[in-house]
Formats: structure tokens, sequence, C-alpha cells
């Protein structure tokens, strides 16, 4: 049987389970790790990441019953450790992040900006101490230009986007070492947190940043916000038919 055929039975026999009598999933190219589907009654309907392909058949029958009992009871059931497991080898980042890098639309190729280098601004941080020096971590600009998020990260891919709107010559260096500090401490936390009890972690290690009530004004004053790592559909569910879950 071929993967989606694999995928598709897991779903409709975990789905009988839940009351379900017509269940389709199938593998989707999503930039995130995600789970997004439509209900109707007794059919439901799932696009499955498919950076989960290659994932054992136990892994995804972890997966599904952890998503039927989400979507029944608008909880948070914690993921399984059979799936943290998989999704955190380091073999899923070697395997799949340069996928994930061709799906952010307009990322650059290197740290490198027009007028910023990341790079040297991670190392400044790594200098003074405040984060230690992470081989695995890439570094990007990329265009937001519907967000005022200084960046998005990814702490499954330990890659951090900055807006590239942030990469102008009158903003000052010390600016660009806080924001990208701020998203360096997100990746920093577990994969599998509740996103919002990161934010308020993350929240807290900020204030570690010297003069960080100044750098933060400073973000304020360019109209832009440090809190765009988690997507505001990020690890929640839907309360009507349709749902969005980003793992």
């Amino acid at each position: 049987m071929d993967k989606e055929g694999m995928l598709n039975d897991i779903f409709v026999s975990k789905g009988s389970d839940h009351g379900y009598l017509e269940v389709t999933a199938q593998f989707s190219a999503e930039r995130d790790l995600k789970i997004s589907w439509i209900r109707a009654g007794t059919l439901i309907d799932f696009w499955i990441s498919d950076y989960l392909e290659d994932a054992s058949k136990e892994v995804l029958e972890s997966l599904a019953d952890t998503m039927y009992k989400r979507i029944s009871s608008f909880s948070r059931e914690p993921y399984s450790d059979l799936l943290l497991d998989y999704v955190t080898d380091p073999d899923f980042i070697r395997n799949n992040r340069k996928t994930y890098l061709t799906r952010v639309n307009g990322i650059s190729k290197s740290p490198v900006g027009r007028h910023h280098d990341l790079s040297k601004s991670y190392m400044r941080l790594v200098d003074s101490e405040l984060v230690e020096y992470d081989p695995k971590v890439v570094l990007r600009w990329a265009p937001q230009r519907e967000s005022k998020f200084v960046g998005h990260s990814s702490v499954l891919m330990k890659t951090i986007c900055i807006n590239r709107m942030m990469d102008c010559k009158y903003i000052p260096e010390e600016v660009i070492d806080y924001a990208l500090f701020s998203q360096l401490s997100f990746i920093d936390r577990e994969f599998g947190d509740d996103p919002k009890d990161k934010i308020e972690d993350v929240k807290r290690t900020m204030t570690e940043f010297p003069d960080y009530k100044r750098l933060d004004k400073a973000i304020s004053d360019i109209g832009m916000t440090l809190w765009g790592e988690v997507s505001p559909r990020t690890n929640t569910l839907s309360h009507g038919n349709d749902g969005d879950v980003d793992l």
C-alpha cells in the first residue's frame, strides 16, 4: 500500500471510533507542519502536512488518535511521545528543512541583507553571552508585507526569518539584535509546549536583555511588534466546522 493509502486507512479506521462515517485524509504540501480539516455531520476531510510522509504507521496512528480527541473535546490533548520523538529527531530536520526553506516566499539565500547581516547580529549575541551558539540554526530575511511582526520562527526546523522591513539602514544594530534575540529565545523552547506559555516564557526571558524597555519601545516606534512567532490559529481548534492546527 502507498503512503497516501496507509494514511487514509488510518484516519478512516480511527474516525469510525469517533462516529465519522465518511473520512478522507491525504498529504498536503504546507510551509509549516500542520493539519487542516473540514467536517459536516459524520463527514470529515483531513489534509496532513507532507513533512510526515515518511512517518511510520504507528506515528500516524498516534497522530490520528490525538486529532480526533482534540476535535471531539475542543481540548489540548497532548501529542504522543512517539510523535514527538519522530519530529524532534535530528533526521527529521535534515530531511525536511531544505523543503521548508523553498516554501517561505521570497526568503533570502543567506543571512546577509542589504543593510544588516543576521550572522553578525547572532555573533554579537553569542559574544555578549546572551545566547549559546547553535550551528543548526538557520537565519534568513523574508518579506512579510502584511505583517508587523519582527519575524517568523520554526522551532522544528530551527529556522528564523526576520521581517525584511527591518533590513533598513536607519534601524540600529542593537534593535536588530533585540529582535533576533526574541526569535532565538522562542525556538529554544521545547516543541509541543503550549504556544501561549512559550510566549509568556519568552517575554520573561526578554527582560534579561540589556536596556530591554528602551529597545522594546524602539520596536514599537517603528510600527512593529515582537510576537509573531505563533500565528493566531496555532495550536487552536476551530469551534465551527473547519479546523486548522499547527503541530
